[in-house]
């Protein structure tokens, strides 16, 4: 287990630093033709690696460390501003347009806001990756009286997932973006709204996209 980790995480980095090679040799064959539009597209596959970078960095964290988390009444509609502005980059670079739909009257949930940011920026980067350029990806929030439970929805414009990877889609190093995902995201995410007592759940997936749900109780124990 500890050999697979180990190969599975190392594939993943030597991935990114190929990409970072790339956008540093495209950077520095600009610079000496004085071409800034070849600048700016090394310059995109660098910031693209970067991304890759700081997010298999924390999962790694979120999938190794089990920290007491801190609850507290938390307005969504910041918390979901925060992360669409954290991605706005990468959204734009994919020419993908985030989407943001949430009632008025939604009341503070209770989470820890700092997890909670960490599995919504895996879950909407995933949705940016596997979503067509000039698509449309939303995050959509909603409270269920009934079941006094919290639903956030992140859906995007892609293709679906493959029905094989769909089957183990929460095991770790599962991934269905090849060379570009290590499989951990989604794995660090699910683990954050279990120990939220929620949950994490692929709603449908087709060929007019994907749906992922995240369920957070209104009143944890």
């Amino acid at each position: 287990a500890m050999g697979e980790t180990v190969a599975a995480i190392s594939h993943g980095i030597k991935n990114i630093l190929q990409g970072l090679r790339g956008g540093t040799d495209a950077v520095a064959v600009a610079l000496q033709r004085d071409d800034l539009e070849m600048a700016g597209r090394g310059w995109n596959v660098l910031a693209r690696n970067l991304d890759r970078i700081q997010s298999l960095t924390m999962n790694m964290l979120g999938f190794v460390r089990n920290r007491a988390f801190e609850i507290e009444r938390v307005n969504l509609e910041e918390l979901m501003i925060e992360v669409t502005e954290l991605l706005a980059s990468q959204s734009k670079r994919a020419e993908v347009r985030l989407e943001m739909i949430l009632p008025q009257d939604l009341p503070p949930v209770p989470l820890d806001a700092s997890a909670m940011l960490q599995a919504m920026l895996n879950l909407l980067s995933n949705a940016i990756d596997a979503t067509p350029r000039g698509g449309i990806v939303t995050l959509r929030a909603g409270y269920d009286s009934k079941a006094d439970s919290f639903l956030i929805d992140i859906e995007d414009s892609g293709s679906g997932i493959d029905p094989q990877v769909q089957e183990r889609l929460f095991e770790p190093f599962v991934t269905s973006k090849g060379q570009r995902g290590t499989g951990l995201g989604l794995v660090v995410s699910r683990r954050i709204l279990e120990q939220h007592q929620g949950c994490l759940e692929c709603l449908e997936s087709g060929e007019s996209g994907t749906i992922m749900r995240m369920t957070l109780p209104g009143n944890p124990a």
